[in-house]
């Protein structure tokens, strides 16, 4: 615009003699130009609001959170936070199991990069217990859990039959969980002695926090259901009608059969499904958070897959003429503003210089869920800068190579690291 405006006055003042002239036709465009200038800037500026207004109405916003925490934790957190697995926070006496001559001694969360990660599923520890006046000592013995990233695949699951666009989840916590099992105890030592048995973790000592658990901001509600509203409407599909004071923002939980349709109303949904559904159904309600700042005092920060809002992009990625270019795969980057510590500085097609990074699959769930054919056998690597490696470092990395592959299913998506 200040362009335009400039060549204006530039090839206006070439035809005037007379300098008051050409003061007199300065001043009136210069003032007159700015005018439609700002005029016309409040108008994209209104439009462009009025544009995300209506996308943000359409879409909703299924960021997933998640955070490893004790009890005590927990229940500071309890309104914002819910476990995945409500028997996490039961009494340990309810969820020890003995299987074998192993006995279940509890949990814990292991704070190493992915490479410790896979030396300490290779040890093995050694325990004491004093009862009574009597040592014992026993061998504990790892094992990997592999519970949280089976939630995963059953988050992946609801929001495919629940018709939600899915975006890569981002949980690097989940695959850091070990169970602790005791070999060899005797029968006479209760379960209830079993919490006071130390054990010795050597050089892993400061990376293990013991009795902690999985929580996300994923809701869970059991919601009654009148079979009588049940209404077939042909020989596979029928009709349920379910109460919810949420029913704008909640999640069917059907883990066998399909949802054909969900129509919301102010109250309640209309569930279209060939699934015979239990007395009680499950919902799920994601709850937004908003400010990080507030739990600044936690040992662990959540995590998700929340991305900035990209109107404009949104409408590119959804049209039917869309074209790959590298541009894009700088703004799918670019819209994870929280993840900092690496800055993705050019893209190749089948071209690299250096070995690719060695992360893993963080989008694995929806690769074996749904299978993508490859129309080529094109790579795609994505050079990164780094300053420094944390340990969360190459699970951020991992996530988005997944991101960016998940965009563009045709291709390899592989990361080449270079120091910035």
């Amino acid at each position: 615009m200040k362009y335009i405006k400039s060549k204006i006055i530039k090839e206006t003042l070439k035809k005037l003699d007379l300098e008051e002239e050409r003061k007199f036709l300065r001043d009136l465009t210069s003032n007159g130009i700015q005018y439609i200038e700002n005029n016309f800037e409040l108008q994209l500026l209104e439009m462009e609001k009025n544009i995300e207004n209506r996308y943000l109405e359409k879409e909703q916003d299924y960021t997933i959170y998640s955070m490893p925490v004790n009890i005590e934790i927990y229940n500071k957190y309890s309104e914002i936070f819910f476990p995945l697995d409500k028997k996490d926070t039961e009494k340990k006496e309810e969820i020890l199991k003995r299987s074998g001559n192993r006995v279940f001694l509890r949990k814990i969360y292991l704070d190493e990069d992915l490479g410790r990660i896979d030396e300490f599923k290779k040890q093995s520890f050694r325990g004491n217990l004093k009862l009574n006046g009597t040592s014992y000592n026993y061998e504990i013995s790892v094992e990997y859990e592999e519970k949280y990233l089976n939630q995963e695949k059953e988050i992946l699951s609801v929001f495919g039959k629940n018709g939600i666009k899915w975006r890569v989840l981002y949980t690097p916590y989940s695959r850091r969980f070990f169970n602790l099992y005791i070999s060899m105890l005797p029968d006479n030592i209760g379960f209830d002695k079993l919490g006071e048995v130390k054990i010795n973790y050597g050089e892993f000592t400061e990376s293990v926090h013991e009795n902690y658990f999985l929580v996300s901001n994923i809701q869970e509600k059991s919601i009654l259901l009148d079979k009588a509203r049940g209404k077939t409407i042909d020989g596979n599909m029928s009709r349920y009608k379910i109460y919810s004071n949420e029913s704008k923002t909640d999640l069917v939980k059907i883990t066998d059969g399909k949802i054909y349709a969900i129509e919301r109303f102010e109250n309640f949904l209309h569930i279209y499904t060939d699934t015979e559904p239990e007395d009680e159904w499950k919902l799920w309600n994601i709850r937004k958070i908003d400010k990080m700042e507030k739990y600044s005092d936690l040992k662990f920060i959540p995590k998700g897959n929340r991305k900035k809002i990209d109107v404009l992009g949104a409408l590119k990625e959804n049209s039917k003429s869309r074209t790959r270019s590298e541009s894009e795969v700088f703004e799918i980057i670019k819209s994870y503003s929280e993840i900092k510590g690496v800055r993705l500085a050019k893209v190749k097609l089948n071209e690299y210089v250096g070995n690719p990074v060695p992360g893993y699959d963080s989008n694995i769930a929806f690769n074996k869920t749904v299978s993508i054919p490859r129309k080529k056998e094109d790579t795609l690597f994505l050079y990164f800068k780094y300053e420094k490696q944390d340990k969360y470092f190459y699970d951020e990395i991992s996530f988005l190579l997944a991101s960016v592959e998940y965009k563009f299913p045709e291709y390899n998506v592989k990361g080449v690291l270079e120091w910035r």
